[in-house]
């Protein structure tokens, strides 16, 4: 079951979506977070690349945060939609499982976007339904939420022309991407 919203909060546009996801609370949140993936199956995504990480592993340079929890990284993303091409910088903050939540948020406030917050909130749940003697399974509630505003008056009139089909086209591809991985 999925509960969509769409609207307009003062000039951002905005969506949300909430749906059980059949992975259990890890595999949810490693699908979402594999964002290097992302052009593999969100149609318009053309390419994402990582360039700074918190974990000295990956990079000379560490991002410190206040939450030892979390894990930031900083990404470039090129999108297009048909003979456009538009590349952005996002900042990552992921908190991965812990007391059966996590979250998966991204802003980013650059030249091609006035705000850009995306959050993805993950609850694990397990369902009673016992098939055949099968154990209850581990599913995941998750809860979409995109807010955003272009800087340019031209890219907002074409947002707006497509955004509430991208944005479910965009959490279909992360439901379809769960049963292939």
């Amino acid at each position: 079951m999925s509960i969509v919203y769409l609207g307009i909060v003062g000039k951002l546009e905005s969506f949300t979506d909430n749906y059980i996801a059949k992975g259990d609370l890890w595999q949810t949140y490693g699908l979402i977070t594999d964002i290097e993936k992302y052009p593999l199956f969100i149609p318009w995504c053309l390419d994402v690349k990582i360039c700074e990480y918190d974990d000295p592993k990956h990079n000379d340079t560490i991002v410190l945060n206040t939450d030892a929890h979390e894990k930031i990284v900083f990404a470039d993303t090129i999108v297009g939609f048909g003979p456009f091409k538009l590349a952005y910088h996002s900042k990552i903050i992921m908190t991965p499982p812990c007391d059966g939540y996590a979250t998966i948020q991204v802003t980013s406030n650059d030249k091609l976007f006035k705000r850009l917050y995306t959050e993805w909130k993950l609850t694990e749940s397990v369902t009673n339904e016992k098939k055949n003697g099968e154990k209850a399974r581990a599913e995941t509630l998750v809860e979409f939420y995109i807010e955003f505003e272009f800087t340019s008056s031209i890219h907002k009139t074409l947002a707006t022309s497509f955004f509430q089909s991208a944005c479910r086209k965009m959490t279909a591809a992360f439901r379809e991407r769960e049963g292939i991985v």
